[in-house]
C-alpha cells in the first residue's frame, strides 16, 4: 500500500485523505439537489452502457462508500469492489447490506491491483481518475486493462477541462465563498487527448457521453424533471465536450 501514489510520486496520500472523508463522503457529494441529479444521470448513463451487456463477474475499482457497487449488484452483475480505505469498504458495505446485496469486497491499490493478468471481462471506476494527472491516469488505465480479460470492457469517466474552463468564474467564486477552505485537487482532462490515452493502453474506445454540468443549476432551479431533460440531452450531443461536468467512455480491450 502507497496510499494511491504512483511509483516515484510524491502527491498527497489519498489514503489519509478518504479515511477522514469516509463518514461524510456520501452526503458533501450528493446531499444537495445538484448532487442528487447529478447522480441519477451517472446511474442512467452507466446504466445505459451497462444494459446490452452479460451479467459477467466486474470490478469496481476506487469504489469509495459503493454508489457505483450497489448500482452494479442491483443490475444483476457479480461485483468484486476494491478501495484503498478500510473506512471508504465499510461505508460500501453498509449500503449493500442494507440493500440486501452481495458484493466481495478487496482492500487495494488502484497502481497495483491484487488480480491476476485478464481476471474480469468488465472493468469500470468512476469519481476517481480526477484526481491524477494524466500520467498517472495512463498508468491506472494501464493496470485496469491488465486484469480485464482480452474483449473485455471498461468503463471510466473525466472531469472536462472545457465545463471547468467556461465556468472557471462562478466555479472560483463558489469554493472561496461556500467551499469553507476545502483543498480539492482535480485534474481536467480533454476528450480527444483522453480517447488518445486509452486507446495506447489497448483499449477501444466505442462510446462517450457528457454526465452532469454546472449550466443544469439553472434548469433545476425550475423543475427536476426540466434539469434531468436538459442533462440527458447534453449528455448524447456534440455539447458535452463543451458543458457536462464529466465524460464516461466505453472500450473494449483489444
Amino acid at each position: 500500500m502507497n496510499g494511491h501514489r504512483a511509483p516515484g510520486s510524491k502527491r498527497r496520500d489519498w489514503r489519509v485523505f478518504y479515511r477522514q472523508e469516509a463518514e461524510n463522503y456520501e452526503a458533501s457529494r450528493y446531499g444537495g439537489a445538484y448532487g442528487r441529479l447529478f447522480k441519477q444521470l451517472h446511474h442512467g448513463t452507466l446504466a445505459e452502457f451497462l444494459s446490452a451487456l452479460p451479467p459477467a463477474p466486474v470490478l469496481d475499482v476506487a469504489a469509495g462508500t459503493g454508489h457505483v457497487t450497489e448500482l452494479l449488484a442491483a443490475l444483476g452483475f457479480p461485483v468484486t469492489s476494491v478501495d484503498l480505505t478500510e473506512e471508504m469498504l465499510a461505508a460500501a458495505r453498509k449500503r449493500v447490506r442494507e440493500k440486501g446485496l452481495r458484493v466481495g469486497f478487496v482492500l487495494g491499490n488502484a497502481f497495483s491491483l491484487p488480480f491476476a493478468d485478464e481476471t474480469f471481462p468488465l472493468i469500470v471506476s468512476t469519481r476517481f481518475l480526477h484526481l491524477w494527472p494524466q500520467d498517472q491516469q495512463r498508468a491506472l488505465i494501464g493496470e485496469m486493462a491488465r486484469v480485464l480479460k482480452r474483449g473485455g470492457i471498461l468503463i471510466v469517466d473525466f472531469d472536462n477541462w472545457w465545463h471547468r474552463m467556461i465556468l472557471r468564474v462562478p466555479i472560483f467564486i463558489y469554493q472561496r465563498l461556500l467551499g469553507r477552505g476545502r483543498v480539492v485537487e482535480e485534474h481536467y482532462s480533454r476528450v480527444k487527448e483522453t480517447i488518445a490515452m486509452i486507446e495506447a493502453q489497448g483499449v477501444q474506445v466505442t462510446e462517450i457521453r457528457g454526465v452532469g454540468g454546472y449550466l443544469l443549476i439553472l434548469p433545476l432551479m425550475l423543475s427536476r424533471r426540466l434539469a434531468l431533460w436538459t442533462g440527458r440531452l447534453i449528455g448524447r450531443t456534440g455539447w458535452h465536450h463543451l458543458f457536462a461536468e464529466q465524460f464516461v467512455i466505453r472500450g473494449r480491450k483489444q
